[in-house]
């Protein structure tokens, strides 16, 4: 019974101390975004609530509807659905603004794309890599990317998004902006590694 104590003591020890070694490691979660960078994180969620309140309501029930149907791209109003995006890509000069779905039963990893109406446009259904954001936005507060990140046309991006509400007001998707971030190229430590 005393051995038995002792393992779990010293188990319990050595937990502690990995996670007084690994408190330390890189993350930013607990620092501030630089002035400069937390002024383009504000405006990019600005920007995605803009956005959202103008698809909340008939573009959100399509949503829903393109969910339930299965039918991805080929759903009767996803064109329009899509042309709807656009639209905010032209008037903005914004490159990227798509609407996202989590599928699972949890709503954590992955988000799919459903409909993107950016100029280079991602497939739906493509899974996209967890973040936080996401979950915060799909609970129904708008919420941004903690890094920085380069897109594939070498642009510095903050990524925000903003929950879209149907006519009953329930989330049905989440719209997420790729915001122009060159501030970022002064905080390289706020620029997310691509892999």
């Amino acid at each position: 019974m005393v051995k038995k104590g002792l393992r779990v003591l010293a188990l319990l020890f050595s937990l502690s101390l990995f996670v007084v070694m690994f408190s330390g490691c890189d993350s930013k979660e607990d620092e501030e975004l630089p002035a400069e960078l937390q002024a383009v994180a504000d405006n990019a969620v600005a920007f995605a609530k803009k956005c959202a309140r103008q698809l909340n309501g008939e573009w959100g029930d399509k949503h829903a509807l393109l969910i339930e149907s299965g039918e991805g791209e080929e759903f009767p109003d996803f064109e329009e659905m899509q042309a709807v995006l656009r639209g905010f890509v032209v008037d903005s000069g914004i490159s990227y603004i798509y609407a996202m779905y989590p599928p699972g039963p949890k709503f954590i990893a992955p988000y799919v794309i459903t409909v993107d109406g950016s100029l280079d446009v991602t497939a739906y259904g493509t899974p996209y890599e967890w973040e936080e954001a996401f979950t915060i936005a799909w609970e129904g507060e708008a919420a941004v990317s903690l890094y920085a990140w380069t897109d594939h046309l070498g642009s510095l991006v903050m990524s925000a998004y903003s929950p879209v509400y149907n006519s009953e007001r329930k989330v049905t998707a989440i719209i997420g902006v790729d915001y122009p971030a060159p501030e970022a190229a002064l905080f390289p430590d706020w620029i997310r590694d691509e892999e």
